[in-house]
């Protein structure tokens, strides 16, 4: 089976489970996003994909009411540093979005993956399709990468 085969089976599952995660997460107090219709929980904020004061990924991430999704993913090095790797926006609804991938940063991530990756999430986190083809540093070739909402932002 082929790599993309494989993602597009991973995203379908785990969109299965964040669409029954994102019942639990309505009945928390988060932010709602109301689209075409559908109510699906997705908070604006940070998203990092390790500990506070380590190198890692992590994902600033903007919802409008209207369902448009857009931020980017940057890289925090140890000394506090960040640079962009890759910037998106998109659309979502019923806890899956279309994201298409804009600027890419080649010391940071590599434009070699494709135009457009899915998002998927739950109430806490989130699941970039695809990132691996991008983010060179901790993802090479993975089919996706999560990330956990940091409440107390980027640390």
């Amino acid at each position: 089976m082929d790599k993309k085969i494989a993602a597009i089976i991973v995203a379908l599952v785990l969109g299965v489970v964040a669409i029954t995660i994102s019942v639990v997460a309505l009945v928390q107090k988060t932010t709602v996003v109301v689209a075409s219709g559908h109510v699906v929980s997705l908070r604006s904020g940070i998203y990092a994909d390790g500990a506070p004061g380590t190198p890692h990924y992590f994902v600033s991430l903007e919802v409008s009411p209207n369902g448009s999704i857009t931020g980017d993913v940057d890289y925090l090095y140890q000394d506090g540093k960040t640079d962009v790797a890759l910037t998106f926006l998109g659309t979502g609804q019923d806890n899956i979005a279309n994201l298409h991938v804009g600027y890419v940063n080649a010391s940071n991530a590599t434009s070699e993956g494709p135009t457009s990756i899915t998002m998927t999430w739950g109430p806490n986190s989130i699941l970039m399709g695809d990132c691996g083809f991008f983010l060179r540093r901790d993802y090479p070739n993975r089919p996706g990468c999560y990330f956990h909402y940091s409440a107390n932002g980027l640390r």
